[in-house]
C-alpha cells in the first residue's frame, strides 16, 4: 500500500500516530499533522508526521533509506525533567531495538542514536502496511474472520519470542505491528519500542497481552476468536506462558471485584463492613487468591493497633475524662465567641488524636449546646427563623438525619419580654435586635460547623486518630516490605505541626465567617446582654466542671496510662534518636505490641485506690474489685465493624498485588510521567478531597492507594510523596454533610444549612491542598527522606518496570556487529 517508516515510522499510542507513515510520505509530502517549520535533525530530511511525542522524517542517512524519530521538548515539563524523560526513552526505545535484533527478533535495524537531540535514525522499511491496515482491509472486502487466523498465529508467536527475551512492549496495538511485502508471507515486524522496559515478571507480560486485547477487540469488532488463536499460539510457543496467561484472567477478575467493592462503598447498597467481607468469598471462588493468603489480611498488626486506641477511647469515655479535660480547656480560654470556638476546636482536636473522630464529635457537641444556652438563653422562633427551619428541615428528613428545634428556639431573654409588651418601639431598637439575633445565629452556627472540622482535622495527627492513616501503613506493608520510614512517632512529627496550622487557619476563617472576630468594629464596646451572657457562660462551665467533682483515683490511672500509651508509641522508634524497641530483636516489636500491651493492663487494673491495710489485714473481706474496663463495655462501645472495614482494604491490596492489577493500573499511567511532583502532589490531594465528599474516607483510600504507589513508582519519585497526601487528603472533607460521619452529626442538630457548610468548606478544603502541599515540600522531606528514590521502594521498581541503566550512543559500528 504505502512505505513504513521502521519504529518512527508509527509512532503509535506514545506519538499520536496510528500506523506507519503513508500515502503522502511515500511521495515526500508532508503527512497528517506535519508542522512545516520544523527543522529537521540533518539536511535533506523530510517532516512526513508529528505526534505527541516526536516528530518523523524521512530521507537518507549515509546513503541508506532511513527514517528519523526525533523527540521535542515539552514546555509545561520543568527542563531537567525534560531532559531525564526524554534521554531515558530514547536510550530505552534503542536498546530494545538492538535486543530484538539479537534475538532474532524482527525488529527495525538501528543506524544511529544521537542523545544530544534524542533522535533514533532507524531502517525505513519500504512497503510495509499495518497490521491495522490489513485487518481493515480483509474486514471491508466482507471476508471471513478465520482468514486472519494464519496472522494472529504468526503474531502470537512472534510475541512469545520477544517476552521469552524478558522484553515488554509496553504499547502494543495492531498499528505497531508491520507486514513486509509481500503480504501473503505474513512476514511481521515489530515497532515503537518507545514505553519498553525489561522485566521478568509474569504481571508485566500480562499486562502487555492486556492492553493488545483491548486495543484489538475495540479497533477490529467481532475479531474474538483471532484473539482467542493468537493466545493459544503464544502460549504454545512461549516457554514461560502459563503464569503470563493466568496472571491476565486474574487481573480482569481481580478489578472486577474492586469495582463491585467501590460501588458498593459507595453506594452503602451494603453495610460498609459486609462489603468488606467479599474478599473472602469472591477471591477464592474467582481463583484470584487462596483463603489462606486473604483471611490473614484482617487481622494484620496495623488493625490490633487500631483495636488498641480504640479500647483506650473506651476507657476514657467510661470515667468522662474526656469531658474533664474539654472543661477545663473552655475554662482557661475564656468566653468571649471566637475564644470558646478555639477552646471547642482545640479540645475536639485532641479528642479526635486518640479517639474516633465520630466519638469526639458526639462527646463535644452536648457541651457546645449547654454553652450556647447559657450565652444565648431560650426564646421563640422569630418568622424569619421559622422559614429558615422549615428550608433546613426539608433535605434533613431527604437525607433522614435526626433534628431539633433550630438555635434561635432556645434564645430568649426577660429583656426581649420586656421589649415585646412596650407600646412603641423605635426603629433603631427594631435594628439593633435584628443585628443581635443574627449575630447569636451566625455564634450558633459557628460553634456547631467548629466541632466536625476540628474533629476531622485532629484525626490526621496521629495513625491511631483515624482509619485512613492505618490503611496507608498497612498497605505500605504489603507492597513495601522493607519500609520502616512509618510509625507513630515520625508521623505525629510530621503531621502535628500541620495539624496545628491548618487549626489555626480554620479557627480564623470560621470566626471571621460567623462574626466571632469582627475585623471593622473589634475595638467596639460590648453591649450590656453580651457582657451578661458570657457571665452566664462562665457561671455554666465552672458548675458543669464542678459537678464532676473532685479527681477520682479511676480518672488519674486512665490518665496516666494514656499517657503512658502516646509516650511509648512515640518513642518506640522515634527515628531521630534510637528508641526503646533497639534493646529488642529487630522487627519483633512493633506500635501493635505497645498499644495491645497498654490495654490490656486496663482490664484488672483497680477503679479503686488500693489500701496496703488490706493486705495485712486477713479479716479484711475478700470483695471483688471493678478494674478501670471491663470486657462487657469494651464490647458494647468499641466499633468492630471498623476492623472488618480495614481487614477488606489491607485483603483487596493484596489482591492488586498478587494478581498484577497494581503493575497494570501503573502501566497505564504514563502519561502523568511529565507532570511535576510537586503539582502531582496538588492535583491527587484534589481530586481525592472531592471524591471523599460523596464516598467513606476508608474507601476512598483503599481505592487510591494502590494507584497511588504506581504512579510514585512511574514518576521515579519516593511513594510516601504521592501516598501521604492521598491519605491526609481522605480527611479533608467538609463541604458537605454526607461527607463524614461528623458533619452528619453537627448537621442533624438541625441549626445548619447545607449552604453553610458548602461555603464554609469550600474555604477549609483549599486550605487543606495547600497546607498539605506546603509541609510536603518543606519539613517532610527531612523527616521520611522524600528527596530521594528509596531502595525499599526501588526493589519493587525493579521488579515491576526494570529500566536499562547505562546510556550509550548506537553506532555504524555497532550496526556492523549485529
Amino acid at each position: 500500500m504505502a512505505a513504513a517508516a521502521g519504529d518512527a515510522g508509527a509512532a503509535g499510542a506514545e506519538d499520536g500516530a496510528a500506523g506507519p507513515v503513508r500515502d503522502g510520505a511515500e511521495r515526500g509530502e508532508p503527512g497528517p499533522g506535519a508542522v512545516e517549520a520544523a527543522p529537521p535533525p540533518l539536511p535533506g530530511l523530510q517532516l512526513v508526521q508529528q505526534g505527541a511525542e516526536a516528530r518523523v522524517y524521512r530521507g537518507s542517512f549515509l546513503g541508506r533509506a532511513a527514517v528519523a524519530k526525533l523527540r521535542f521538548p515539552k514546555l509545561y515539563r520543568h527542563p531537567a525533567l525534560e531532559e531525564r524523560l526524554s534521554r531515558r526513552r530514547t536510550a530505552q526505545e534503542a536498546r530494545s531495538l538492538l535486543r530484538c535484533r539479537r534475538a532474532g527478533i524482527p525488529a527495525p535495524v538501528v543506524y544511529f542514536v544521537d542523545y544530544a537531540s534524542n533522535c533514533i535514525y532507524l531502517e525505513d522499511i519500504v512497503g510495509a502496511i499495518a497490521v491495522q491496515d490489513h485487518i481493515y482491509s480483509v474486514q471491508r472486502s466482507g471476508s471471513d474472520a478465520s482468514s486472519l487466523l494464519g496472522l494472529a498465529e504468526k503474531m502470537g508467536q512472534l510475541l512469545a519470542r520477544m517476552h521469552d527475551e524478558d522484553l515488554i512492549h509496553g504499547d502494543l496495538t495492531t498499528s505497531n505491528v508491520l507486514l513486509r511485502p509481500p503480504v501473503e508471507r505474513l512476514d511481521l515486524v515489530l515497532i515503537d519500542f518507545g514505553l519498553s522496559f525489561i522485566s521478568g515478571l509474569p504481571e508485566d507480560k500480562g499486562v502487555d497481552l492486556y492492553v493488545l486485547e483491548k486495543a484489538f477487540l475495540s479497533t477490529h469488532p467481532d475479531t474474538e476468536t483471532v484473539f482467542q488463536a493468537l493466545l493459544q499460539s503464544y502460549a504454545a510457543a512461549s516457554k514461560k506462558s502459563s503464569p503470563v496467561i493466568k496472571r491476565l484472567d486474574e487481573e480482569g477478575r481481580c478489578l472486577y471485584v474492586i469495582l463491585l467493592m467501590a460501588l458498593y462503598w459507595c453506594t452503602e447498597a451494603l453495610p460498609l463492613a459486609v462489603t468488606a467481607l467479599l474478599p473472602i468469598v469472591l477471591f477464592p471462588f474467582l481463583g484470584i487468591l487462596p483463603s489462606n493468603k486473604v483471611c490473614p489480611q484482617y487481622f494484620l498488626d496495623t488493625n490490633f493497633l487500631f483495636l488498641s486506641g480504640l479500647i483506650m477511647a473506651s476507657a476514657i469515655e467510661e470515667w468522662n475524662l474526656h469531658r474533664r479535660i474539654a472543661l477545663r480547656v473552655l475554662m482557661c480560654v475564656g468566653v468571649q465567641p471566637a475564644r470558646l470556638i478555639l477552646g471547642m476546636m482545640l479540645t475536639t482536636s485532641f479528642l479526635s488524636m486518640w479517639l474516633s473522630n465520630t466519638a469526639s464529635t458526639a462527646m463535644m457537641l452536648p457541651i457546645a449546646n449547654a454553652i450556647l444556652k447559657s450565652l444565648f438563653g431560650e426564646k421563640d422562633t422569630s418568622k424569619e427563623m421559622s422559614r429558615e427551619n422549615e428550608e433546613t428541615q426539608a433535605p434533613l428528613q431527604q437525607n433522614k438525619l435526626y433534628t431539633v428545634p433550630t438555635e434561635m428556639q432556645f434564645l430568649a431573654s426577660t429583656e426581649d419580654k420586656d421589649l415585646a409588651e412596650e407600646k412603641e418601639i423605635t426603629s433603631d431598637v427594631l435594628s439593633d435586635l435584628k443585628k443581635e439575633e443574627e449575630y447569636k445565629n451566625n455564634i450558633w452556627k459557628g460553634f456547631l460547623i467548629s466541632i466536625p472540622y476540628a474533629a476531622s482535622i485532629g484525626g490526621t495527627a496521629t495513625l491511631t486518630g483515624t482509619a485512613p492513616n492505618l490503611i496507608l501503613l498497612g498497605q505500605l506493608k504489603s507492597y513495601f516490605p522493607e519500609c520502616d520510614v512509618v510509625n507513630f512517632g515520625s508521623w505525629f512529627m510530621f503531621a502535628f505541626p500541620l495539624m496545628l496550622i491548618f487549626l489555626l487557619m480554620g479557627w480564623l476563617w470560621i470566626s471571621i465567617l460567623y462574626g466571632g472576630i469582627n475585623l471593622r468594629g473589634w475595638r467596639a464596646k460590648k453591649s450590656n446582654l453580651r457582657v451578661d451572657a458570657e457571665a452566664r457562660a462562665r457561671e455554666v462551665i465552672k458548675e458543669d466542671y464542678q459537678k464532676l467533682g473532685p479527681t477520682k483515683f479511676a480518672e488519674q490511672a486512665i490518665f496516666f496510662f494514656f499517657f503512658m500509651f502516646a509516650v511509648m508509641l512515640f518513642s518506640r522508634d522515634p527515628k531521630f534518636i534510637p528508641g526503646w524497641a533497639s534493646f529488642f530483636a529487630p522487627g519483633f516489636i512493633s506500635d501493635a505490641v505497645t498499644g495491645i500491651t497498654i490495654v490490656i493492663i486496663l482490664f484488672f487494673f483497680p477503679s479503686q485506690k488500693p489500701s496496703l491495710k488490706w493486705w495485712f489485714d486477713f479479716k479484711a473481706p475478700n470483695t471483688e474489685t471493678q478494674p478501670l474496663l471491663t470486657w462487657r463495655k469494651a464490647q458494647e462501645t468499641v466499633p468492630w465493624n471498623i476492623i472488618l472495614l480495614l481487614g477488606g482494604g489491607f485483603a483487596m491490596a493484596k489482591g492488586c498485588e498478587e494478581s498484577g492489577l497494581s503493575v497494570w493500573i501503573g502501566g497505564r499511567l504514563h502519561p502523568l510521567e511529565g507532570v511535576p511532583p510537586p503539582v502531582a502532589v496538588i492535583l491527587i490531594t484534589i481530586v481525592i478531597a472531592l471524591f471523599t465528599e460523596f464516598a467513606s474516607n476508608t474507601a476512598t483510600i483503599i481505592i487510591f492507594l494502590p494507584v497511588l504507589a504506581e504512579l510514585a513508582i512511574r514518576l521515579k519519585v519516593n511513594p510516601l510523596y504521592l501516598m501521604i497526601p492521598g491519605t491526609i487528603g481522605c480527611s479533608y472533607a467538609f463541604m458537605l454533610p454526607v461527607s463524614t460521619p461528623p458533619n452528619s452529626i453537627a448537621f442533624s442538630s438541625g441549626h445548619l444549612m447545607v449552604k453553610d457548610m458548602a461555603r464554609t468548606g469550600l474555604l477549609m478544603n483549599l486550605m487543606g491542598v495547600l497546607l498539605l502541599s506546603l509541609a510536603m515540600n518543606t519539613w517532610a522531606k527531612s523527616i521520611f527522606q522524600l528527596g530521594t528514590f528509596p531502595a525499599w521502594a526501588n526493589i519493587h521498581a525493579e521488579n515491576a518496570t526494570s529500566l536499562l541503566p547505562a546510556v550509550e550512543n548506537v553506532t555504524l559500528s555497532a550496526l556492523n556487529k549485529i
